[in-house]
């Protein structure tokens, strides 16, 4: 959108790395796509991980490319017995996902919080924090 590359994605886990939170913001785009895959493939590393959860309420920008992105993150993770869930979609991602009929393949909660206080708590304290911006 910018002409620029810019995608910030910060992994977090809980202490026992059953629970990642991959937070998205900026533009999920052609040129950054990428980014969230190779994110995604980090977060996976963990052999407990039991639930990928993308935050995407930072997301100002998405096309097909970022579609696919989600789309490949929903896969890998399934390859990995993790389940995946969006959090925080604006009206324009469930818009997307709508149109392209998808809607149904991702479980998606408004917030953090809706997802359960007890895991928003524990993927917070005291967790890995690796933040990058490209």
């Amino acid at each position: 959108m910018s002409g620029e590359a810019m995608l910030e994605v910060g992994i977090r886990t809980d202490e026992d790395c059953r629970i990642a939170i991959l937070t998205v913001a900026a533009e999920l785009d052609v040129a950054t796509s990428p980014l969230l895959c190779s994110a995604v493939d980090k977060a996976l590393v963990y052999a407990s991980l039991q639930l990928l959860i993308l935050d995407l309420s930072g997301l100002l920008f998405i096309d097909a490319a970022g579609l696919g992105a989600l789309v490949r993150a929903r896969v890998r993770a399934h390859e990995q017995a993790a389940s995946l869930l969006l959090v925080g979609a604006s009206p324009r991602v469930l818009r997307l996902l709508r149109i392209t009929r998808l809607i149904g393949s991702f479980p998606i909660c408004a917030t953090l919080a809706d997802v359960g206080g007890a895991i928003h708590d524990a993927a917070i304290p005291g967790a890995d924090s690796d933040l990058f911006t490209v």
